[in-house]
């Protein structure tokens, strides 16, 4: 009776990787919908949720698979997100933008 073969961890967080960073884009462009949904309301509860909760696990995945670059922007962004979350008044005017410019240096550290 054989042992069956051991996976190369090596290789197989090198696919997990390229997997992740061929979802990248729609990654980026889930941060572009959600900056134009604080644009129409930046108050609103369910966006302000779910840029924190996106944030929350691109830091995690992103840092996971080297993208170190990537994992610190998103952890910044989720700190503010949760302030946002707890102040109202917290940047209100300038939420989308935030989101937008995290946006377009999250697609740059992707290609670092």
């Amino acid at each position: 009776m054989t042992t069956p073969a051991k996976p190369d961890l090596t290789a197989v967080l090198a696919a997990l990787r390229e997997r992740f960073l061929g979802s990248s884009g729609a990654i980026v462009e889930s941060f572009a919908g959600l900056a134009a949904r604080l644009a129409a309301d930046p108050g609103d509860l369910e966006t302000l949720t779910a840029v924190r909760g996106e944030s929350h696990r691109v830091h995690g995945t992103a840092g996971s698979y080297g993208f170190h670059e990537a994992s610190r922007l998103a952890a910044e962004l989720e700190l503010l997100a949760e302030r946002w979350l707890a102040d109202p008044a917290c940047d209100l005017g300038r939420r989308a933008e935030i989101v937008e410019r995290f946006s377009d240096r999250l697609r740059a550290s992707f290609r670092e």
